[in-house]
């Protein structure tokens, strides 16, 4: 019997590019397959072409905000403010 294998497809909605690079970097080094858009009109369009598994979003978008996106589709979605802070240790 042979095993179909699927990675997982995350869309990251994030407007902030750095933010959106590092979440992209992360997911991926965990095995997952990326898909990016940086407001909530790109976000649709990506939406409705790559058919994502999760959606992690940016609720504050500009073109649209994110609950825009939240509206208009029926993905299985993960609201995330996104707030990436670089950790500095004191030398």
């Amino acid at each position: 019997m042979s095993r179909r294998s699927h990675r997982q497809k995350i869309l990251v909605i994030e407007d902030d590019a750095v933010a959106r690079a590092d979440l992209q970097a992360r997911l991926e080094a965990n095995g997952y397959v990326v898909a990016r858009a940086a407001d909530a009109a790109s976000a649709l369009t990506v939406v409705n072409r790559e058919h994502p598994d999760l959606i992690l979003l940016d609720l504050g978008l500009p073109a649209g905000d994110g609950y825009l996106v939240l509206e208009r589709t029926d993905v299985l979605l993960t609201a995330i403010r996104a707030a990436l802070e670089t950790e500095t240790k004191p030398g």
